[in-house]
């Protein structure tokens, strides 16, 4: 699910995808999540990301 799915202000998303060398952590060693900054201020509103939680 994007994180920007149901907003109705205009939005910057990102999909942001890392990899870990330790496989034992997140999804199998894959950080793959969504962050969404507001386009008109630039504040962070929104992230599904493991550590922005």
């Amino acid at each position: 699910m994007k994180a920007c799915q149901d907003l109705a202000t205009p939005a910057w998303e990102f999909h942001v995808v890392v990899t870990t060398a330790d496989k034992d952590q997140f999804d199998h060693g894959v950080i793959d999540g969504y962050l969404a900054l507001d386009a008109r201020s630039g504040d962070f509103f929104r992230g599904n990301l493991p550590l922005l939680d």
